[in-house]
């Protein structure tokens, strides 16, 4: 289940709907670019795992995983990258786990060239959700381990990441060991 926090669902929600829509549309894109060029692409496989179901999403948890990490280990801009996060959020969709989408994820991913980065933010709390079950419930914790993964994911040049006055905030509050301020904690 996807969730937008209160001040999202008032400020936010169109822009964040329309982004998940491109996100989606991006990678089809590559997918079908992919099978039209022959590139086989790494992940293939994950593309088959049933995701139809909360019970389907259930039994694809340990592949989220791996998707999950492969998305932070990867560029903003790899094609595979790109297509491990689109299936990401679409399990998502589907999971009985609860995922929050704030006013912060909004203004990081706005520039064009950061707009992936919903499904680095959607991997990196996957990951958390799926490695510490028991703390699932717990927001705060999920918020502030999602954030921090993304600003050391900003903050590799290898991952090509546009530099904004968002992303430039996010790297200070962690550098600053003020993220739970940055969060509204």
């Amino acid at each position: 289940m996807v969730v937008f926090s209160q001040k999202t669902l008032l400020l936010k929600k169109p822009k964040t709907k329309t982004m998940i829509r491109k996100i989606v549309a991006i990678a089809l894109f590559l997918f079908s670019a992919s099978a039209v060029f022959g590139q086989k692409i790494n992940i293939d496989e994950l593309y088959k795992i049933p995701i139809k179901t909360a019970e389907d999403c259930k039994k694809a948890e340990p592949e989220i995983l791996k998707a999950a990490n492969y998305v932070l280990s990867k560029p903003l801009d790899d094609n595979d990258g790109v297509m491990a996060g689109a299936f990401i959020l679409l399990w998502a969709t589907g999971s009985e786990h609860t995922f929050t989408f704030d006013g912060n994820i909004s203004n990081l991913s706005k520039h064009k060239k950061n707009t992936m980065l919903l499904c680095v933010y959607l991997a990196a709390c996957a990951k958390y959700i799926l490695e510490n079950p028991d703390k699932e419930k717990d927001t705060k914790a999920v918020t502030l381990y999602t954030y921090n993964s993304l600003a050391t994911y900003i903050g590799n040049a290898a991952n090509r990441v546009k530099k904004t006055k968002h992303t430039k905030k996010l790297i200070a509050a962690k550098t600053n060991n003020t993220m739970a301020k940055y969060c509204g904690y």
